[in-house]
């Protein structure tokens, strides 16, 4: 009998936890834009890549979730732009810190725009970019031609792209670096892709460590993050 009491002793627990609703852990999504360019500008040392988060967890505060980062963030594999280059090489996708890291070498200015936070339909188009790049199934060229959907990249076309509306016209080799990056970040916001306009989510920077870089916030036109 002792024995029988302390086998449902055990079981009752299980049995009440296997009955209990699963729970489900809360996401948001959430992305920071960055442009680059040499003092004078020089546009081989100019760069647009942006940095997705997906915050996953529970409760209110967000700012205790765990992060996933990615990037799309396309250059050269050597990192080497050559403007002039006529023929299309082997690019690479850079992850943010790498990114950071090739900037600083050429002492170019970092601004950057957001973090803003975005829907689960753009965080996942953009996912998809990132696993494309990946794929080797794009070439990177810095002057790369105004076909949209092109399997030839520069860097903000790899981002611009995405824009399922505008095509590559929209968005001229003649603007890299900040103004170009400014152009993408307008375009998103005009489209009503940025929630809760306004919201501050610097916590993610602090969560990332980009205090310690020095970055430019940039705010669009209103003065509102």
């Amino acid at each position: 009998m002792h024995r029988s009491r302390l086998l449902l002793t055990l079981l009752l627990p299980l049995a009440a936890l296997a009955a209990a609703p699963a729970v489900h852990a809360d996401e948001r999504y959430y992305v920071i834009f960055f442009g680059s360019e040499s003092r004078p500008y020089r546009p081989k040392y100019t760069h647009t890549w942006a940095t997705l988060v997906k915050a996953t967890g529970d409760g209110e505060d967000v700012s205790k979730y765990n992060l996933e980062l990615s990037t799309i963030s396309w250059l050269p594999a050597t990192a080497n732009v050559r403007v002039a280059r006529l023929r299309p090489e082997c690019g690479k996708n850079f992850d943010l810190y790498s990114t950071l890291d090739i900037v600083l070498q050429h002492s170019e200015e970092i601004l950057q725009w957001g973090p803003y936070e975005i829907g689960k339909e753009s965080y996942d188009r953009a996912m998809g970019k990132v696993a494309l790049l990946e794929s080797g199934e794009i070439r990177y060229r810095a002057i790369d031609g105004f076909r949209r959907g092109s399997n030839i990249s520069n860097c903000f076309h790899a981002i611009s792209d995405l824009d399922r509306i505008q095509g590559r016209a929209h968005y001229p080799l003649t603007q890299a670096g900040e103004k170009i990056t400014y152009d993408i970040v307008v375009t998103l916001e005009e489209r009503g892709r940025i929630i809760g306009r306004g919201t501050d989510h610097s916590w993610i920077l602090h969560r990332l460590g980009l205090d310690d870089y020095p970055i430019t916030h940039r705010r669009l036109r209103d003065g509102s993050p």
